[in-house]
């Protein structure tokens, strides 16, 4: 019913309505209740207001029970919102510039995992009470441009969803899958888990340790070399120089487990020593000597070559060895000078030298156990003399030199074609760094068994570990940065036409776009075809999977 105006000034203490009292406005204390007949404010309403349109204007209102909004709710000079429970927002909350979102006091926690958060300025992100802030990158990465400072930093890395067709893990298995052929035209040896020299018959594959650790290395792959130090462990058949030291043979624990060792003491003259032949040392060539020394007492000991004519030593090291059997180096003509620590107070003792265009009169290999008193005593084993700028694993002689065989793995055949996908790929592959920064070890080739059709996965450090050769031409060559020399390094190489990219320990991906596939039918591991460029190192571990992998999966799986 309508209301004229002069209604107002009664009193309808009775109300108005047929379903009860709907309307009752008390003109005593100026209150109206709509849907109560005892109002409580100046406006009370029992059941709630429905509006077609329009705009309520309000100095204060108290809500006891719930406010539904169908359109918008716009609040305006309002200098706080209170709420005692959760406020959702079903399509956002936006914050006028220069308004804030925080908590004056316990932390404010965000639900979800915020991958979805769009339109932040990284710059923006701040923690200044020392919590934590997380950054998620893309395939891009993420970009810092200014300081990043963080006690824990996480990255997220990416890996296949596939499984490699071809997953060899020497170092955990320290099996040759059956479907390598390997070949070594001799034995061989190496170190156990133990840190002792083993041996390897004709044709066993070698699985190398760390000397200190035990950890396993993986599969050894090696050059052919010769030892030209005849009687290698048999001290006591060498040749006198000057006067003898007194020998005691077999006289001590070899590093090869066995009682081999021979004892040297220094007397009658201080320059006494042992030496053996090695005619073989010819001019304008690289060597390298090794062999193991335990000292006695602390002792200056001398190792070396040396030659009548022109008279003098052509390499040489001194080292100087202190009461707890540690070696110093106290003077040489030698280069790369080295001293692996093995079990029960050896030391492998390794260095290179490099004869000039004189001609060489009686070249000798020589053990002096003293350089400055008589009286003083080492134990020796296993001389080497090699051709070569860097030593390999020891290779026992006796009356006459020894040549260790190249090693040669290779999958040929229904072998290959099984796991190998002639339009893409990538190979993948963990293993020790060479040792000398000039050599470029193959790790992994892919080839037709020439040089004109090549897949190469290698260890160069002179600017380059991927090469990828058809008909005759390089069609990629790749650097993913500076291998570790004599530390594990991971390669990981993508290849399909036009698509070549490698990373090297997870670091930037080099990439090629433009190149044809060579056609290949086999896969050798660690050398060129068994010819040359031999690993000359371990390898931990190496996987083809038959689809090329994204930038994002090489990295994760070379991090």
């Amino acid at each position: 019913m309508a209301l004229t105006p002069a209604s107002v000034l009664a009193d309808y203490s009775s109300g108005i309505g047929t379903q009860g009292a709907t309307l009752k406005v008390n003109t005593s204390d100026k209150r109206v209740g709509i849907g109560t007949t005892n109002p409580q404010g100046t406006l009370q309403v029992g059941t709630g207001i429905t509006m077609g349109s329009g705009i309520i204007t309000a100095t204060a209102a108290n809500f006891t029970g719930d406010l539904t909004v169908g359109g918008e709710l716009t609040y305006e000079d309002v200098t706080n919102v209170d709420s005692v429970g959760v406020i959702t927002a079903r399509q956002g909350i936006r914050i006028g510039a220069g308004a804030s979102i925080g908590s004056d006091g316990a932390a404010v926690v965000y639900y979800g995992d915020g991958f979805n958060l769009t339109g932040i300025d990284a710059t923006a992100i701040k923690d200044s009470a020392g919590g934590s802030v997380k950054v998620q990158a893309n395939t891009s990465g993420a970009v810092v441009s200014g300081i990043l400072t963080a006690n824990t930093l996480e990255q997220t890395q990416t890996y296949p969803t596939i499984r490699p067709t071809l997953d060899l893990n020497f170092a955990a298995t320290k099996t040759l899958d059956s479907r390598i052929t390997f070949t070594r035209d001799s034995f061989g040896t190496f170190i156990n888990e133990l840190g002792i020299v083993k041996y390897a018959s004709n044709n066993v594959p070698r699985f190398d340790h760390d000397v200190t650790t035990g950890e396993s290395l993986g599969l050894l792959i090696e050059e052919a070399r010769t030892n030209l130090a005849k009687y290698s462990s048999e001290i006591n058949l060498w040749s006198n120089n000057t006067a003898a030291p007194i020998i005691a043979t077999d006289n001590t624990t070899a590093p090869d487990g066995r009682i081999t060792a021979d004892k040297l003491t220094q007397q009658t003259a201080l320059y006494a020593g042992k030496y053996i032949d090695t005619p073989e040392v010819t001019t304008n060539t690289t060597y390298s000597v090794s062999g193991f020394i335990k000292p006695v007492d602390e002792t200056k000991t001398r190792f070396g070559v040396v030659a009548a004519a022109p008279v003098g030593w052509i390499g040489y090291v001194d080292t100087t060895w202190d009461a707890n059997g540690a070696p110093t180096t106290a003077g040489n003509d030698a280069t790369n000078i080295q001293y692996e620590s093995y079990p029960n107070g050896w030391y492998k003792v390794s260095f290179q030298f490099t004869t000039d265009g004189s001609s060489l009169t009686n070249p000798r290999l020589h053990i002096h156990p003293d350089r400055n008193e008589n009286g003083k005593s080492i134990w020796f084993w296993g001389a080497q003399l090699e051709v070569g700028s860097f030593a390999t694993s020891y290779i026992p002689t006796n009356a006459s030199t020894v040549t260790r065989g190249a090693e040669n793995a290779v999958i040929k055949g229904t072998n290959f074609t099984d796991f190998y996908n002639s339009t893409e790929g990538t190979l993948v592959s963990e293993h020790m760094g060479a040792g000398d920064a000039a050599v470029s070890p193959y790790i992994a080739l892919l080839s037709d068994g020439s040089d004109s059709e090549r897949i190469i996965l290698m260890g160069d450090f002179a600017g380059y570990q991927a090469v990828v050769v058809d008909a005759g031409s390089n069609q990629a060559i790749l650097d993913g940065g500076t291998p570790i020399l004599n530390a594990k390094n991971k390669n990981a190489l993508r290849f399909k036409q036009n698509n070549f990219a490698l990373s090297l320990n997870g670091g930037a991906v080099a990439s090629d776009t433009s190149g044809t596939m060579p056609v290949v039918d086999q896969l050798w591991i660690g050398s060129r075809n068994g010819a040359d460029s031999y690993m000359n190192n371990t390898i931990q571990s190496l996987k083809y999977y038959n689809r090329k992998l994204i930038n994002a999966e090489l990295q994760g799986l070379t991090a």
